[in-house]
């Protein structure tokens, strides 16, 4: 019965370690999830940045 014990604890002390790694992994793949959107976002307003500028010189050249 001891036996069975032992190897309850180290299953669970396994799984514990297995979690905290998973939770790790979640915390790294939001953080590179935020960084892609801010880049995203910075690509678009230099899109829009640059359309505004050729739409702005094109009517003033008319």
């Amino acid at each position: 019965m001891e036996t069975h014990k032992q190897e309850y604890k180290t299953d669970i002390a396994r799984l514990a370690e297995q979690m905290s790694n998973w939770k790790t992994d979640l915390v790294q793949r939001d953080i590179e999830a935020g960084k892609r959107e801010n880049r995203l976002l910075l690509a678009m307003l230099a899109g829009f940045a640059v359309a505004t500028t050729i739409l702005g010189v094109l009517i003033t050249a008319q």
